[in-house]
């Protein structure tokens, strides 16, 4: 009898392992590992106002859905020449700087806030939301450097005398600025556009070099209102 109670408890377990899936898979579809929460993302971006332009990648980090951090380098130049010229006090050399200073790199990094998700479509795969991303940026250099070639002021003479390089002290070192964005999620793919302020200053590693008493960046320093989009692609 003893043996016949064992064999019973043993079939009923079997069979009840047996079931199990079936009865999973009737409650709903079986978890998709896809489906999981990715914590990694890898970001291309790039920025455009009236008179800067800007590209970048990242690297992001999203702690849960709504927070995360991001780190990734920017190039960030403008629309005007780069060439510099101008005449020394004794008023017997010209001077010319090709300084290459309308662009410059720049180290980002920026928190993530993100709100939840207003899914779209019958299977619920797409999503859209809001992001707020406030940073900050250390441009490379800090201080720049520019080659000054000298020449005699007097008509048709466009020999190189000699040349010096001059180089900025006091450059402003850190940087803010706050991107808004909406969001469009499909699978991994993150699509965003929105609007970026900046106080970066692409000219801020020159601007207190000084050649002849004349400063070589004479024009002002703009804040940087933009408009930008992004791809990113979770991992």
């Amino acid at each position: 009898m003893t043996h016949q109670l064992k064999h019973a408890m043993a079939a009923a377990i079997l069979a009840t392992a047996a079931m199990a899936p079936t009865a999973a898979m009737a409650g709903g579809k079986p978890a998709d590992p896809d489906d999981r929460f990715r914590h990694w993302s890898v970001e291309a971006s790039g920025l455009l106002s009236s008179d800067v332009w800007g590209a970048g990648a990242a690297v992001n980090y999203h702690l849960n859905p709504y927070a995360g951090a991001g780190v990734g380098l920017m190039i960030l130049g403008t629309m005007s020449d780069d060439t510099q010229a101008g005449v020394m006090p004794s008023g017997q050399t010209d001077w010319v700087a090709e300084t290459g200073l309308n662009n410059v790199g720049a180290l980002r990094a920026e928190l993530l806030f993100t709100t939840p998700q207003l899914k779209l479509g019958s299977d619920r795969e797409c999503g859209l939301a809001l992001r707020v991303s406030p940073g900050i940026d250390v441009p490379i250099p800090v201080n720049r450097t520019v080659t000054v070639g000298y020449t005699p002021h007097q008509p048709g003479s466009y020999e190189v005398d000699y040349s010096d390089q001059v180089e900025n002290h006091g450059g402003k070192a850190l940087y803010g600025h706050c991107k808004v964005a909406a969001l469009l999620t499909i699978d991994r793919l993150e699509l965003g556009a929105g609007y970026e302020w900046s106080n970066f200053d692409v000219y801020g590693g020159a601007r207190n070099i000084s050649i002849g008493g004349t400063k070589l960046i004479g024009s002002d320093r703009k804040t940087i209102h933009a408009a930008f989009v992004s791809l990113a692609y979770k991992f």
